[in-house]
């Protein structure tokens, strides 16, 4: 046997390893909307419609989103109970660098999640201002499209809707989500 030809087995043997490891990030997330909450996390609703693509979504708590692409989109993060604040966008530049746009004052969005509930803190609308988002101009602002979020709820995660309650997670109430809640346990 050649000498280059002796670690091929052991070559071999990684690439089966790192196959299962890429696999579980395909699978993993799938079947984490089939498991139960744990008594600490909620369910937190993004809800973005951005014109420009965004490197990341940060909380006061973390980054809960990176790579979101131009449009609207809506999914589901597991997040721990507690209080957050949007703290910032960040996006992409040209020059391979990242703008980050500090949310502050009225754009800071304070939401609650409670553990065991899908939790709607609204929509983030992003928008590039007059310079271009490269140039580090963004309007950032928080709008209530709950109607549109829970028709893509039903949609994509029936099962999770039928599971847990949804409740605003803003700092106002939604009259929207209030009658949509009394709606449903009525037909329960």
């Amino acid at each position: 046997m050649l000498a280059l030809a002796r670690p091929l087995p052991w070559l071999a043997g990684f690439g089966i390893v790192h196959g299962f490891h890429e696999w579980g990030y395909l699978f993993i997330p799938i079947q984490s909307g089939y498991l139960p909450l744990p008594a600490t996390e909620g369910l937190l609703v993004l809800h973005v419609d951005t014109d420009v693509p965004l490197a990341a979504l940060v909380t006061t708590r973390g980054t809960v989103a990176e790579g979101v692409p131009r449009g609207h989109h809506v999914w589901l993060v597991r997040a721990a109970a507690g209080s957050y604040r949007w703290r910032e966008i960040q996006v992409a530049t040209a020059a391979g660098r990242f703008h980050r746009e500090r949310l502050r004052g009225e754009d800071a969005t304070r939401f609650e999640v409670v553990a065991g509930h899908v939790n709607y803190p609204g929509a983030l609308l992003v928008r590039a201002g007059p310079g271009g988002a490269a140039a580090g101009a963004l309007r950032v602002r928080s709008v209530d499209r709950a109607a549109m979020a829970v028709r893509r709820l039903r949609e994509d995660h029936p099962a999770l809707l039928a599971r847990y309650p949804l409740r605003y997670a803003g700092d106002t109430t939604d009259a929207f989500l209030e009658h949509y809640t009394r709606a449903r346990e009525a037909v329960r």
